[in-house]
């Protein structure tokens, strides 16, 4: 398992989540909005899928 970054635009950060199943969950959030989208793949079955999305921001405190 591991956790790291991914690609970085100038409107999103992009996380990457690979499980020790060797799936991965591939975390776009949004720079401006903290909208975050999340794409699931399996490479090893040819599995792709959006799995939702959420705030960040309703996660961190305002102290953050």
């Amino acid at each position: 398992m591991y956790v790291k970054m991914g690609e970085e635009s100038d409107t999103a950060y992009q996380v990457i989540f690979r499980s020790y199943t060797g799936a991965f969950v591939y975390f776009t959030v949004d720079k401006a909005s903290g909208m975050t989208s999340m794409k699931e793949v399996v490479p090893n079955l040819g599995v792709e899928s959006d799995t939702g999305e959420f705030s960040l921001y309703d996660y961190l405190n305002e102290s953050d």
